[in-house]
């Protein structure tokens, strides 16, 4: 298979693609090595430029790093034949980088999920490998990569190996470390996550009502908890710091939301007291078809309705979901559905998104 080769001192190349790519620009020395990369059979090479020797990495281990994240243990490395000396010459070459005590990132793409939920996910995947095989993700990690969304951004990493014994991955930032209780599940069908009961437990006294509930939702429109489970999670939550504030939440979680954007959308409607008559309110055609959902309705009384739609970027934001919002849209006015759309800057200032509907429900009404 052909391949792709970076060459020392390209010319014709902006100075800045030069300075990005690790290419000394024209009359600008560089004492570090540059490198060059190729892809050639089932091998891909790193080459020190300066000493233009290859570095060969099996194709067969970066396919299996695409698997959890790009990341890659010593181990693993071992298992396909890339030693010690070989992951020391590529990290000193900028090709890959390590990222935690024998765990290496070598730099796929993280084109599969959104940024935020990559992160997490690929920092809970990052202290399972560091932390050994018997090591469980807790808290916030064993959320993410069951997929449940509406984590803050800022979320670390929290693992705790088997037995009972916690653990502190050498990683940069200090772990959360729990107990591990209840029963031990698989997320992706390989990491050993705990009971979402007691992750979701140990995470919503730690985190805002806007997180908390969205976090809540999701765990439900996945259907991993049902609203029983939900309540047993508030249960076992009961007795850990920073929980008293929170029991009023846990009665606010609805898992129609779809997305955390949602969620928002809708605590704050309820806040200001315009809360929506129905979620997820379906749209029929004369003949009776349903042509689409509303995320949030409001009857306006004499079978119109004003809809709310929460537009997160990841699910609206390419050109046919784009076309396919228009189309419905246009859908939605020919039956008397008025709609007003909202993205993520739209809920700040707090209470913007509810004046927007206010002041439209007070006019649609009046019109009517």
């Amino acid at each position: 298979m052909g391949g792709i080769t970076f060459k020392n001192a390209v010319s014709g190349f902006p100075a800045y693609l030069h300075d990005q790519l690790g290419f000394p620009q024209e009359g600008k020395a560089r004492n570090r090595p540059h490198i060059a990369l190729a892809i050639k059979g089932s091998v891909a090479e790193a080459t020190d430029c300066g000493q233009m020797r290859p570095i060969r990495v099996p194709a067969e281990l970066l396919a299996f790093a695409s698997t959890q994240y790009g990341l890659v243990t010593g181990a693993q490395c071992d298992e396909h034949g890339l030693r010690r000396g070989t992951r020391a010459a590529l990290v000193a070459n900028g090709s890959w980088s390590k990222v935690a005590r024998d765990v290496f990132d070598v730099s796929a793409e993280p084109a599969k999920y959104p940024a935020t939920d990559w992160s997490h996910r690929r920092n809970a995947v990052m202290a399972l490998l560091a932390t050994g095989p018997e090591s469980i993700a807790v808290g916030a990690s064993a959320l993410a990569l069951l997929g449940v969304q509406g984590l803050p951004p800022t979320s670390k990493a929290a693992v705790a190996v088997a037995r009972g014994r916690s653990a502190r991955p050498r990683f940069g930032a200090p772990l959360h470390q729990f107990d591990v209780h209840g029963d031990v599940v698989m997320a992706e069908g390989r990491w050993r996550v705990a009971d979402p009961r007691w992750a979701l437990a140990q995470v919503v006294p730690e985190v805002s009502r806007s997180h908390a509930v969205s976090l809540m939702d999701s765990i439900q429109n996945l259907q991993i908890l049902s609203e029983a489970g939900l309540s047993a999670s508030h249960g076992i939550a009961r007795g850990r710091r920073g929980v008293d504030r929170t029991h009023k939440w846990w009665s606010l979680s609805d898992g129609r939301a779809e997305s955390p954007l949602e969620t928002r959308v809708r605590l704050e409607c309820r806040d200001f007291h315009i809360p929506a008559d129905v979620l997820q309110f379906p749209v029929e055609a004369h003949d009776g078809r349903v042509i689409g959902y509303g995320d949030l309705a409001w009857d306006l009384g004499a079978g119109k309705w004003l809809v709310a739609e929460a537009d997160g970027v990841e699910v609206h934001g390419a050109p046919d979901a784009l076309f396919r919002d228009r189309w419905r849209a246009n859908e939605f006015a020919a039956l008397g559905v008025h709609i007003v759309r909202f993205t993520w800057r739209d809920l700040a200032p707090p209470g913007r998104v509810a004046a927007v509907i206010s002041r439209q429900l007070l006019q649609l009404r009046h019109a009517s």
